[in-house]
């Protein structure tokens, strides 16, 4: 489902744990890759503080979703553990976390300065999964036809086309071939589709073609 949405989506958990993502989602940040913790994140990432403009903002709101999230089972130590770290570890978690704010957990607007595409103005929808002990399937998505839309698009094509390098780089390290490089994209101002010579046909690996032995001379 997540493959087939074609916009940054994930499914968290209420302890806001990233249990699955699709591409677009961990391109966006590397916060919502599977098995990454976004209140953790948000306070001990630098790379994360560097993404979100108004970031101290952001935290409030966190912290107080964190608590709507787990609502009163204090006896989870997994809860116990994270609030633990995240006490220690950063005094505005601390002071946040002091002040007991509620808020219900919702969609609403998003804010990214994304290194690769520039600035971001997205929503953020929050759907529940059924049966799923309060799993939410997280969903971004932009204005049709604005500039953040039409940034995001291009994010799309430079995950693919790093995607891509990356698939080519193990397949040469597993068969030693001389597959066409792909290159992959760095920037807004860079191409956005892969850069590759042509056809597999060429090569001298018998994997890229089709396993039909030895290429003859």
């Amino acid at each position: 489902l997540l493959d087939v949405i074609g916009l940054p989506a994930f499914v968290e958990n209420r302890l806001f744990d990233v249990l699955a993502a699709n591409r677009l989602a961990t391109a966006l940040s590397a916060a919502t890759r599977p098995g990454e913790n976004r209140l953790r994140s948000v306070f001990l990432d630098p790379a994360e503080r560097d993404l979100i403009p108004g970031r101290d903002q952001a935290a409030v709101g966190m912290v107080a979703s964190f608590r709507a999230s787990v609502g009163t089972d204090d006896d989870d130590p997994r809860i116990t553990r994270l609030i633990g770290e995240l006490s220690l570890a950063s005094e505005q978690f601390r002071t946040l976390w002091a002040r007991h704010d509620v808020t219900a957990l919702a969609g609403g607007t998003a804010r990214m300065n994304h290194p690769q595409v520039g600035m971001l103005e997205l929503r953020r929808e929050k759907l529940p999964v059924g049966d799923s002990g309060g799993q939410l399937l997280v969903i971004y998505h932009a204005e049709p036809g604005s500039e953040s839309a039409r940034s995001l698009a291009l994010l799309g094509s430079l995950a693919a086309t790093d995607e891509a390098a990356a698939a080519e780089s193990i397949h040469r390290e597993l068969h030693s071939c001389d597959l066409p490089t792909v290159t992959p994209g760095a920037s807004r101002s860079g191409a956005a589709g892969p850069r590759a010579s042509p056809s597999r046909a060429g090569s001298s690996c018998s994997a890229c073609r089709g396993g039909d032995g030895p290429r003859r001379g």
